[in-house]
């Protein structure tokens, strides 16, 4: 574990050594290899992301990781993952996998935007929800993912509505008449075949609910900001 995490962490700009990322990397190997349970709690500045990361996808175990923080989740999409993907020396397949209502729902949109209902609706909305709905709709043809987060403008409230929906309002993929093409649907698909699931912790405390109806099965998870971890799953 020492040799591949000296080698991703030199790829990093200003590398430095720090013996408590190293030390947090072997004790989660050997939890990991123990099948045992392990808390840490490490100061800012350790690495705590790699420290974990790294061993995780090493030990050829599907693991989830579970966020506290929509932040963070991104942050690992964007920045972590991707990094590993480029130094780490090894293939790994990971995905990002959000409650339903974080992203667009194309059922939706043709209802809220196509003629009928729909139309009546959007004319009884102020003009800036209209111009924002309608950049949403734009993006729509456009984004392989449909998460809110890929955007670089943040939508209202109300215009975000108009446009998803919440796993209680939505039919299922076999109901629904674009069950296929969902982007929700997507991301679960993805994650099935997925090394690495990045989830937060509620959606995780729904998968535990749901008897793990919602994450495929996996060796390892992995609580990030684990002191919310008890308030979010009570």
């Amino acid at each position: 574990m020492s040799d591949a995490l000296a080698r991703v962490t030199a790829e990093l700009a200003n590398a430095e050594s720090r013996p408590g990322q190293q030390q947090m990397a072997d004790l989660v190997t050997a939890a990991i290899d123990q099948r045992r349970h392990l808390v840490v709690q490490a100061g800012t500045g350790t690495g705590k992301t790699l420290a974990y990361l790294i061993p995780a996808i090493e030990a050829d175990a599907r693991v989830v990781v579970a966020t506290a923080t929509k932040a963070l989740q991104d942050q690992l999409a964007t920045k972590d993952l991707p990094f590993l993907a480029e130094h780490l020396g090894r293939d790994f397949d990971w995905a990002i996998l959000k409650g339903r209502s974080n992203y667009l729902c194309l059922q939706r949109l043709r209802e809220t935007t196509g003629a009928g209902q729909g139309e009546l609706e959007l004319e009884t909305m102020a003009l800036t929800t209209k111009v924002e709905i309608k950049r949403l709709a734009e993006w729509a043809t456009t984004t392989s993912t449909g998460d809110m987060a890929e955007l670089d403008w943040t939508p209202s409230d109300q215009a975000w509505r108009s446009v998803s929906v919440g796993s209680d309002e939505c039919p299922g993929a076999d109901r629904c008449p674009l069950g296929d093409p969902c982007f929700a649907e997507q991301a679960r698909r993805r994650a099935a075949a997925a090394d690495v699931i990045v989830v937060n912790t509620h959606l995780y405390g729904l998968n535990v609910a749901s008897g793990g109806a919602i994450l495929p099965e996996h060796e390892v998870v992995v609580f990030d900001e684990a002191h919310v971890l008890e308030d979010v799953m009570s």
